[in-house]
């Protein structure tokens, strides 16, 4: 960015964010610099656009992301290669649509044993950055292994569960699965009581924007949902009728969710205050939907 839109995206930011963005240098910066120029500002030259504006496709920067992952974290991929427990990171691939897993073991679909041709071996920071890269708010990330560019895999698949359930291929088709998915969505049953801004419609451009992307985060969930519930169908038949070795698994998801709308800003707003607000609506939500999923007996 050049002096005039750097200025009008740290006001801009600033209001929501309450800190002034300082430039990432450039041997820390991930953005791209576009070959296509476009002028923001048609009255003027494209001479005099792109020397105030410049050439830029998103507005923040990963750059300080890795550098904390390694600094702050000391991020080490060998560590999680060894870890006994399973991590999948999902991300987009920018060119194709498609979405693509990265795991720190080898994933083998159930049904046929084969090793998933969607999910790839080994996590590294950029992967890291690649599950974060919200589009236009922050750059593309390239992944050299894959010779692909990524953005945020909530694009296409907000809770890929059936990667999840091949994590559990080793374990008898007889032992239920607990899943817990945590939205950042409101979520009600048929029988919860509707939200308190769900009565109502959106109030202003900002109500808009963020039950758009609420609602489109939360269509794949849907989906998945739907099919779960028609595969554990199938598991309560085979176990009625008693045919054996069991196909299907049976799948319990427990859904911790907020009660209402969050703010749309919240996506890019990481100060201290509004995080240990997060962690305790997320503690309160995960507190009701483990009590309701399984409640005390005397």
């Amino acid at each position: 960015m050049r002096g005039l839109a750097r200025w009008f995206t740290r006001k801009a930011f600033g209001a929501i964010m309450q800190t002034n963005l300082p430039q990432v240098p450039p041997q820390d910066a991930t953005s791209p610099i576009p070959k296509e120029f476009w002028s923001p500002l048609p009255m003027i030259s494209k001479w005099w656009g792109e020397r105030l504006v410049g050439r830029w496709i998103n507005l923040l920067d990963t750059g300080p992301l890795r550098k904390t992952l390694h600094t702050r974290f000391g991020f080490d991929p060998e560590k999680l290669s060894a870890s006994e427990k399973a991590l999948l990171i999902a991300a987009t691939n920018v060119q194709t649509g498609e979405r693509m897993i990265f795991s720190n073991r080898t994933i083998q679909r159930r049904d046929t044993g084969e090793a998933r041709q969607d999910v790839v071996t080994g996590i590294t920071a950029d992967r890291i950055l690649a599950s974060c890269s919200i589009p236009l708010v922050y750059p593309w990330t390239f992944d050299p292994e894959t010779n692909a560019f990524y953005w945020d895999g909530a694009l296409v698949a907000n809770t890929p569960i059936g990667v999840a359930l091949d994590v559990m291929r080793d374990v008898p088709m007889d032992v239920p699965a607990e899943i817990v998915v945590v939205l950042m969505t409101p979520w009600w049953g048929s029988n919860d009581p509707t939200p308190r801004t769900a009565r109502k419609l959106p109030n202003s451009f900002g109500d808009a924007i963020t039950w758009t992307l609420d609602w489109m985060l939360l269509s794949s969930f849907r989906e998945r949902l739907k099919l779960i519930q028609t595969f554990n169908e199938l598991a309560v038949r085979e176990r009625t009728e008693g045919k054996g070795p069991y196909k299907y698994r049976e799948v319990k998801v427990i859904i911790a969710a907020p009660d209402d709308f969050l703010p749309v800003e919240r996506i890019i707003d990481y100060d201290g205050d509004v995080s240990a607000m997060l962690i305790k609506e997320g503690y309160k939500a995960a507190k009701k939907a483990f009590e309701r999923s399984f409640p005390a007996t005397k």
